[in-house]
């Protein structure tokens, strides 16, 4: 079994069925694509801790509640576990992320944009289409 790389979370508004992506910048890999808000793991951290993290960097908070509801693994480019947080439409509208430097921006979509990172679609697929909205 492979170590799992990085890790990121796909936040889920079940109540418009409406998901969080955003646009990556020029640090990262895949620049102007969509995607879910994540990165690397750091030594001895944990999947789930990492993916926190890694979204408090990147968008400045979490939204005001959130549940996390499962995960899937995918491996493009690189072993990466990403967790479904279902946030509901109250803390959505609450929700004013800060981006940093890693993305150019952020929306709530209900389909994924053409221009997506490799593993968007399939994580959309498995976390969204497999658990139900």
């Amino acid at each position: 079994m492979k170590e799992v790389k990085g890790a990121g979370i796909l936040f889920y508004c079940p109540e418009d069925q409406t998901m969080f992506l955003v646009l990556r910048g020029p640090t990262g890999d895949f620049e102007n694509t969509w995607s879910v808000p994540g990165g690397g793991l750091q030594k001895g951290e944990g999947e789930l801790e990492a993916a926190l993290r890694e979204c408090k960097e990147e968008l400045g908070c979490l939204p005001p509640s959130c549940t996390v509801r499962g995960s899937c693994v995918t491996n493009n480019p690189v072993h990466y576990r990403t967790f479904r947080a279902d946030v509901d439409k109250e803390s959505k509208e609450k929700w004013r992320p800060t981006l940093n430097k890693e993305n150019y921006e952020s929306k709530w979509v209900k389909k994924i944009p053409s221009e997506r990172h490799p593993s968007t679609e399939n994580i959309v697929q498995k976390l969204i289409l497999s658990y139900g909205s």
